[in-house]
Formats: structure tokens, sequence, C-alpha cells
């Protein structure tokens, strides 16, 4: 009897739920609680790369889908050099290898999202672009005041570094909500939407850790926001590749 995949992700994010839950062996939870993002990470990259593969990279989706692949595995990379960062107990700097590659996979998921935007036959209007760009700038600010009032012990590399996040992330959001909202009537428009609340996800996480990184230990329940953002964008290219070949078939 073959498993659902549908199920298998709902069980998958349940099994992380629960381990948060129940936290097994104590004080050493920490090996667990950074492993499971590099576990669910690689789902992510896996099923871009997967959701890619049939169209290649002559065509404008292929590309599209290519470049969210390099974005996923950049991703995927600053998980594990963060694992690895603390399986050795290695104090990560200010600016460490792994945020070289968790910065690295935004412009490659612009990039991709800008192929995906070409697909869609609308044109970039000032009104996009303003609006875009608007959005992005009050969420940056939002969260710089937020930092202001909540501590002042941070040092202006730390402060730069996390509105950089923030500003990535609402402007990655930003972008894939014009292009989902570009296809509504395209067979695409479930999977890309799965993929917009996971960006979504994302920046919350680094909001909500960027007002508690002070107090911020690994295993605390905010890394399951980042876990399970990883394991639906697995699940938004998985439908991805389902859909695809929904279409092939018929």
């Amino acid at each position: 009897m073959k498993l659902n995949p549908i199920i298998l992700f709902v069980l998958i994010g349940l099994a992380d739920i629960a381990l948060y839950i129940t936290k097994p062996f104590g004080e050493n939870f920490y090996i667990i609680a950074d492993i499971l993002p590099v576990l669910n990470s690689s789902l992510f990259f896996l099923f871009a790369f997967l959701a890619y593969k049939p169209y290649g990279f002559n065509s404008i989706q292929g590309k599209s889908l290519f470049f969210m692949f390099l974005g996923a595995l950049s991703w995927f990379l600053g998980e594990a050099t963060w694992f690895l960062y603390e399986l050795n107990g290695i104090m990560s700097p200010n600016i460490s290898i792994a945020d070289f590659f968790w910065i690295l996979g935004y412009p490659f998921f612009i990039i991709g999202l800008f192929n995906l935007f070409k697909i869609s036959k609308s044109k970039i209007t000032t009104t996009k672009i303003v609006f875009s760009t608007t959005i992005t700038l009050f969420i940056t600010i939002f969260t710089y005041i937020l930092i202001e009032f909540s501590y002042k012990n941070i040092t202006l590399v730390e402060e730069i570094l996390i509105l950089s996040y923030v500003f990535l992330d609402a402007l990655l959001l930003i972008k894939t909500f014009i292009v989902v909202s570009n296809i509504r009537k395209s067979e695409f428009f479930k999977p890309w939407s799965i993929i917009l609340l996971s960006f979504s996800l994302i920046l919350i996480a680094d909001i909500i850790y960027y007002n508690i990184v002070e107090i911020y230990e690994t295993g605390e329940w905010i890394d399951l926001l980042w876990i399970l953002s990883y394991l639906s964008l697995g699940y938004g290219f998985y439908y991805h590749l389902k859909t695809t070949r929904k279409i092939i078939k018929s």
C-alpha cells in the first residue's frame, strides 16, 4: 500500500512538532533542533530540483524553477553550515558562512520569480513597483522600530544583518504575492500559493527571532516556524511537480 505524499508531509510536520513538545535528550535536544532544519530544507531543495527537471533550462518555466532550486540549495547549505557550527561547539561570528548561504539564496529566488513573472505576461507597472517597494520598506522600518524598543545591546553589524534579512524576506514575499496574483487562472496557482504562505512564515519567524535574539537558544519554539516553512516549501514544489505531471498526461 502506497503512502499518500500529502499524508507523509503531514506526518513529518507532526513529528517535528512532537519533538519540540517532548524535547527528548534533555539539554542535548539542541542536536535534534539543529538537524531538523537541515532535514526539512533538504526536502525543499530536492522537490525544487524535481519540479525543475521536466522542463530543462531552455524554457522560461525551466529557468524560473532552476533559480528557485539554486535558492533552495543555498538555504540548505546555510542550515547545514549552521549545524556544523553547533555540532562542533563553534561560536558563530556576527556574519558567518551560514549567513552567506542564506543571503545568497535571495537573489536566486528573485531571479526565479522574475522569470515566472514573464510567463504570466503581466507588465511591470509603476504601480506594482511602488507598491512592492513601499510595503517592503514599511516592514523593514517597522522591524527596526521594534528592535530599537526591544533592546539596545547589539552591534551595528548585527543590526544591519537583522534588517537585511527582514528587507529581503519582505521583498521576496511581495514579489511572490504579485506573481501569484497574476496566475490566478493558472493550474500552478495552488502550488505557488503554498510557496507564498511558506515565505510568509519565514518573514514572521525572522521578525520574531530578531526581537528575542538576546534570550534565544537553539530549540526554542520559534525554530518550528522555520522548520515548518521549509517543509511547506517542499510540499509546494511537490505540488508543482504533481501539477506538471498531470498536464503532461492530459
